[in-house]
């Protein structure tokens, strides 16, 4: 009977744990998570669904690489006929938390590889309590995908430690991280800024001890070439014709004279180091610091000045970009958390050292390295990773399930008074009879307007927000149509003109926060239109005062 390795049971914890937080996590992070993955998954095998304005322009902005990742689960499902079990929205989430322990277990291996095994334990530790990785890793983000690859790209990566271009097996381990590099960058276009730096890397230390680069050169272009047919390959076979996502990608995002991402916000230069780092390791920081202090000032290993010199690189080129998102630096977590590693599990060391005198003190290896109170300070903040796992935006998806449970001869249309995207679509509803009779307010940004336009350009969201009673008494008609009709234009592409003319048809149930019914002149104009409250849940605190007050739902129940 064979023996299962040490490091295959830790693999298998890991996915066991990520696994589970994945089936935990009921709640709503991000837009993406499922417009930008699962939605585009679901409506290619089932021909039903949600496809935001990214994937509809032409030529498209969006890659179906990750999106990808979840058609065989979806095409299972459909021909077993489980389509309509709640193994719908179940394997997506154990795929997710698959990937998501490559994370946990490289970042592990990574610390042991760098720094040597005292330092694994406390390395995994940390991945598995962060509370970032908490909230965000589990998740169908491209970001947290790219997050398992970052980790694993840069185990494999002979360039962390200035000697490892000395190891006789440099070009497998190359061809390996290439491979895990190239994917990342399919995925996610603007991860290559992470490779590049690790590529001038290997190239500086080939140079140094004198050893020919033409083989890893080689190397690069082949699977880079593989790479770039793969990506193409996908994107043409998804979209029917020949496509190059990044191209277009770029040119929105960065290249044109008003940048598509601005739309949705623009932050300082510092925003990164100000926000974004303090978010990602929360009580972590300072033990960040510390490892940096000691690598700027006092002359620390190779390994962790690498290590800075990528975070650095990465962050002060994301920071020229104008839109910023935590999220965004993601994959750069658990080199930050091999920094941590590296500062709780020294410092233990030297505490160690003065209790027990000069010499190294000999700690067994399967403790943490890291001393009682450094844990509990580390793990302040575990309850607030619960909290955002279990509560926080967990209304949203509530009202899906909600949605869902309905008999199609009650639930004949939906509309959803909400800011954009603010809850799954069909890859959680999964009701073909409602394609068509499902609308929601749009917030499709300004593509192909003048300076004139943009500086009034106003979205389909932005627009009822101003004067909700207003847009309700405007854009609907004056009556309910009992046979409830699918609304002429169910969602709204990109562009100011057609707000003018735009109109709704009423549906059986409309769906909002609370915030919205709780205005007197709101409420008043659906009850007299006929509908009453159906259904309705709590929700965790929320920043955005649109998005407070819960989830309601209300139905046409005319007496």
């Amino acid at each position: 009977m064979p023996v299962i390795s040490g490091g295959t049971w830790l693999f298998l914890l890991c996915i066991a744990i990520r696994a589970t937080l994945s089936l935990l996590t009921c709640t709503l992070f991000q837009p993406d998570e499922y417009f930008q993955s699962l939605e585009p998954a679901h409506q290619a095998v089932y021909g039903f669904g949600a496809l935001t304005w990214e994937w509809t322009i032409r030529p498209p902005l969006r890659s179906f690489v990750y999106p990808a990742l979840f058609v065989p689960v979806y095409w299972l499902l459909r021909i077993t006929s489980l389509d309509n079990t709640f193994l719908l929205i179940v394997l997506p989430k154990l795929v997710q938390g698959c990937i998501a322990a490559f994370a946990d277990y490289y970042t592990y291996k990574l610390a042991v590889r760098l720094y040597g095994p005292q330092y694994g334990n406390a390395a995994l530790f940390l991945s598995l309590t962060s509370v970032f990785n908490l909230l965000s890793l589990t998740r169908t983000l491209s970001n947290s995908t790219e997050t398992s690859l970052a980790a694993a790209g840069l185990f494999y990566w002979p360039a962390l430690a200035a000697e490892d271009c000395l190891h006789h097996d440099v070009r497998a381990r190359f061809r390996i991280a290439l491979c895990l590099a190239g994917l990342s960058v399919a995925i996610r276009p603007t991860s290559s800024i992470m490779w590049l730096w690790m590529f001038s890397l290997i190239c500086y230390d080939t140079i140094r001890i004198r050893r020919p680069i033409f083989p890893l050169l080689t190397d690069t272009v082949v699977i880079g070439s593989i790479t770039l047919l793969l990506l193409v390959g996908i994107d043409s076979a998804y979209y029917r014709q020949l496509t190059f996502t990044p191209v277009t990608f770029l040119v929105h995002n960065f290249f044109s004279a008003n940048p598509i991402s601005l739309f949705y916000g623009q932050n300082t230069w510092h925003f990164y180091v100000t926000q974004a780092l303090p978010l990602l390791l929360n009580t972590a920081t300072p033990f960040a610091i510390h490892t940096t202090w000691i690598i700027l000032f006092r002359n620390g290993d190779s390994a962790s000045r690498r290590l800075c010199g990528l975070v650095g690189w990465t962050m002060f080129m994301y920071s020229l970009a104008g839109h910023k998102e935590w999220r965004f630096l993601h994959p750069l977590l658990p080199e930050l958390l091999l920094l941590v590693s590296k500062s709780v599990v020294d410092l233990n060391t030297r505490m160690v050292q003065k209790k027990v005198g000069h010499g190294t003190p000999e700690i067994p290896k399967n403790t943490l390295h890291i001393s009682t109170r450094h844990i509990t300070f580390l793990l302040l903040t575990l309850p607030l990773g619960v909290y955002l796992l279990r509560w926080h935006g967990r209304a949203q998806i509530s009202v899906m399930f909600y949605l869902r449970s309905l008999d199609l001869a009650n639930l004949r249309s939906v509309g959803f008074l909400m800011p954009c995207h603010s809850t799954p679509w069909q890859s959680y509803l999964h009701r073909e009879q409602l394609e068509g009779n499902m609308w929601a307010l749009g917030c499709e940004p300004p593509i192909g307007l003048s300076p004139g336009e943009l500086a009034s350009y106003q979205d389909q969201a932005d627009v009822f927000y101003d004067a909700p009673v207003v847009y309700l008494s405007e854009r609907f008609p004056m009556m309910v149509d009992p046979t409830f009709p699918p609304s002429p234009m169910p969602t709204s592409p990109p562009g100011m003109p057609w707000i003018q003319n735009w109109t709704h048809t009423w549906p059986s149930h409309l769906v909002a926060f609370g915030a919205l019914i709780e205005d007197p002149n709101v409420r008043n104009t659906l009850a007299e239109k006929g509908y009453r409250e159906a259904w309705v849940t709590t929700n965790g605190w929320e920043e955005d005062p649109r998005r407070r007050g819960g989830v309601k739902v209300w139905q046409w129940m005319p007496t």
